[in-house]
């Protein structure tokens, strides 16, 4: 590898910044946002509502949003998701009494997310293909961007919400028109739109799926994100349970929050400097549930040996990751990219139902056994047949 592969091109700075303050103004109120929704009269049944509009928008609106960002700019796309969480966000702010404004701004929301995958993270991509340039310090860039402005905005938005209160929105808001200012600084030049605005949705549907069937990684890799959400959605979702059991205070949830975002920062750190194959994912992967294994037989070594866990899991995901930018088909990239979410997502309730259920019928320890292990085999089969992939 050259020494110039490893720089970062001035457009991918450009993103990882714009990326930087769309997140930290994003999980600002995260911290809080229960307690603020509590205050403001709404029942935890209107919460999880909430969350439902905003988990169901996303996975309806994911794939067609990569259709629409492949046939016309993907720099327009990626402004108009920040216009839709700036409104929704002005929304909760303002409106935080009346339950269907609220949901109209969860709707926003989700529609954002959706609308924002695929866009100018794809513009980037092609760029670093077409001069040869590293994927992988791409990836490892984006997520220090992403864990160390999601330790921002945990920690400041738990911080100032007793000074603010609501108006810690606002403080959003100001946040998101910085990644707005940002982004309108990138260029767009990878990017066919003479071709793209000819084509319709049925063309683009019709080219996508026929470039997913006749490509020869494309379905496994589709798989190994399916097979990432049995490890993903019980560690987001139910941590706190498991924490709870192992009489953790709920005071001290908050730091548990952030030591998993340096979980974070530690894999890509690792992730930087190791180079993975075959073995070594192997290996890592049966280490997931061999340590939480040693972890299960007391409450201290779980809260030790979990975020062990979290962090070779981040690790995996990051290789994930760079694998899916390298064989995601340029002349579909954001469809692909959606594509990709929006099976994930569906395969996040699918798993989420199944943690669940094995939470009600063993407890959430065994729960979270059982399904690590579904999630080492599974994807340790899979990259055995598929063993090209570490050659990509």
């Amino acid at each position: 590898m050259h020494k110039n592969q490893s720089l970062l091109t001035p457009d991918s700075k450009k993103l990882i910044l714009a990326d930087f303050f769309w997140n930290f103004g994003r999980t600002l109120p995260h911290a809080i946002l229960t307690i603020y929704f509590l205050e403001k009269g709404l029942t935890l049944t209107k919460i999880s509502m909430l969350q439902s509009i905003f988990m169901i928008t996303s996975i309806i609106f994911e794939f067609p949003s990569g259709i629409i960002s492949d046939i016309f700019s993907r720099k327009i796309v990626y402004q108009i998701s920040i216009i839709f969480l700036f409104i929704s966000y002005l929304l909760i702010g303002l409106f935080s009494e009346y339950f269907l404004i609220l949901c109209l701004a969860y709707f926003l929301y989700g529609s954002s997310i959706a609308l924002k995958s695929g866009t100018l993270e794809a513009n980037v991509i092609i760029e670093y293909r077409n001069k040869e340039l590293d994927i992988k310090n791409f990836s490892i860039k984006s997520s220090y961007a992403v864990n160390f402005s999601s330790i921002l905005g945990g920690v400041l938005g738990g911080f100032l919400y007793k000074f603010l209160n609501g108006r810690i929105y606002f403080l959003s808001l100001s946040l998101f028109f910085i990644s707005f200012a940002i982004s309108i600084l990138t260029y767009s030049n990878f990017q066919d739109s003479e071709t793209k605005k000819e084509s319709s949705l049925y063309d683009e549907l019709k080219i996508g799926f026929s470039l997913l069937i006749k490509h020869k990684n494309l379905p496994f890799v589709l798989l190994l994100a399916i097979f990432s959400a049995l490890f993903i959605q019980p560690f987001f979702q139910f941590w706190q349970v498991l924490y709870k059991e192992v009489q953790v205070p709920v005071v001290y949830f908050g730091l548990a929050y952030l030591l998993f975002q340096f979980c974070g920062i530690l894999a890509s750190f690792l992730f930087s400097r190791i180079k993975i194959n075959l073995i070594s994912c192997c290996i890592g992967l049966a280490l997931i549930p061999l340590i939480y294994f040693v972890g299960y037989s007391g409450n201290f070594s779980t809260l030790i040996c979990f975020p062990i866990t979290i962090v070779i899991f981040n690790i995996y995901n990051l290789f994930l990751d760079v694998i899916i930018r390298k064989v995601s088909p340029e002349s579909f990239i954001s469809s692909f990219f959606s594509l990709i979410n929006t099976i994930a997502n569906i395969a996040s309730v699918l798993s989420l139902m199944l943690m669940t259920l094995m939470t009600n019928i063993y407890g959430v320890r065994i729960a979270y056994l059982i399904l690590f292990i579904l999630f080492s085999i599974s994807s340790a089969i899979i990259l055995f047949i598929k063993k090209d992939l570490f050659s990509i």
